[in-house]
């Protein structure tokens, strides 16, 4: 708690009490001191220390109620700040003041579950796109071309979608391929023919395996534009994994 919230509080109080308790101490004590200046009364000696006794103790116990009501104010006051400081502070993840990643929910439900899938799906989706580029240049058998053309077509739509939904989640999505990533597409540039093929296609079957499972869990996000796009996405992917096994099963 702060202790200059304490002072100033106590100081205001005090001052504004003792002025008023002065005031009263001098207005009910004149009568007192003018009748002492009558002929000498120990009655009226007493009764005039018995007051100032009195005033003093009503003085200090005012002074008491003063500091509780601070220590209120105070106490108060301190946990509206932590509480500002709190949810300003420990969150690291803002954009334009808006909080767009973390373990809470962002500031449109999206929780961490879908941001997490979102951008998951954001990588999987350009490096479809990518691969799909090669492919259409290094690879050999028709087949092949034809398939990459339809992987080109379809993940360019959906990575549009991705990144709309994501900009109106407030999640940032990557906008790059992680380093791994990026090192396998280089040496897949340096390959071509038959084993180009092979290698592709290998690589799209045990890819859509991996994003099936992905969109799974994203169709069941609670976020229920998230929910949607996954489940209709599903649909392309499972085709596409099909088609890629297809092709496969006939380079056998």
């Amino acid at each position: 708690m702060p202790m200059a919230c304490m002072r100033n509080l106590a100081f205001l109080l005090s001052k504004t009490l003792k002025g008023k308790w002065e005031l009263w101490f001098q207005t009910s004590t004149q009568r007192i001191q003018d009748r002492l200046k009558k002929p000498f009364s120990s009655a009226l000696v007493f009764k005039y220390i018995k007051h100032r006794e009195n005033m003093k103790k009503i003085f200090l116990f005012s002074i008491g109620i003063a500091l509780a009501l601070s220590f209120q104010a105070c106490q108060t006051a301190d946990k509206k700040s932590a509480t500002t400081k709190d949810s300003v502070s420990g969150d690291t993840n803002m954009v334009n003041g808006n909080k767009v990643t973390g373990a809470e929910s962002t500031e449109s439900g999206v929780d961490e579950a879908g941001a997490t899938f979102l951008r998951k799906a954001a990588v999987g989706g350009i490096m479809e796109v990518e691969a799909a580029k090669i492919a259409r240049t290094n690879a050999k058998s028709v087949a092949v071309k034809e398939f990459a053309a339809k992987m080109l077509t379809d993940h360019t739509k959906a990575n549009t979608e991705l990144k709309a939904l994501a900009i109106n989640k407030k999640v940032i999505t990557p906008d790059a391929l992680p380093a791994d990533d990026q090192i396998h597409l280089d040496e897949m540039k340096k390959m071509s023919g038959a084993a180009f093929d092979k290698h592709y296609m290998q690589m799209m079957v045990n890819d859509h395996e991996k994003t099936i499972a992905l969109f799974k869990l994203g169709k069941e996000n609670r976020d229920q534009e998230i929910k949607t796009w996954a489940t209709n996405t599903l649909k392309v992917i499972e085709l596409h994994n099909e088609m890629a096994k297809k092709i496969v099963l006939n380079m056998q």
